[in-house]
């Protein structure tokens, strides 16, 4: 029997620019309402071009949503600080336990 994952899982993006770039994949029972809580708390979630790809570029981090895959990439600017991080994973209900 197929198992429906319910847990937010991270794993590193290792052909990123940045070294800590994170890529989440949310339940797809969570995932709306995750993106709702994001744009909430950190401005406007802007489409990219004609493919199902959104972004939040906000001062200390770049958000990509990628819908289909359920999944947030999370890319530290310079000036990331470790509270940003925290919230976004309240938000998102990321354990990193």
């Amino acid at each position: 029997m197929f198992k429906v994952e319910q847990t937010v899982k991270r794993i590193r993006v290792r052909n990123c620019i940045r070294k800590d770039t994170y890529r989440y994949y949310i339940p797809q029972s969570k995932y709306k309402d995750m993106m709702k809580s994001i744009e909430d708390s950190f401005g406007e979630i802007k489409k990219l071009g004609d493919f199902d790809l959104y972004q939040i570029d906000h001062g200390q981090v770049l958000m990509r949503f990628f819908p289909q895959e359920c999944t947030l990439t999370l890319i530290k600017k310079n000036t990331f600080v470790v509270s940003t991080e925290e919230k976004i994973h309240s938000l998102i209900g990321f354990n990193n336990v």
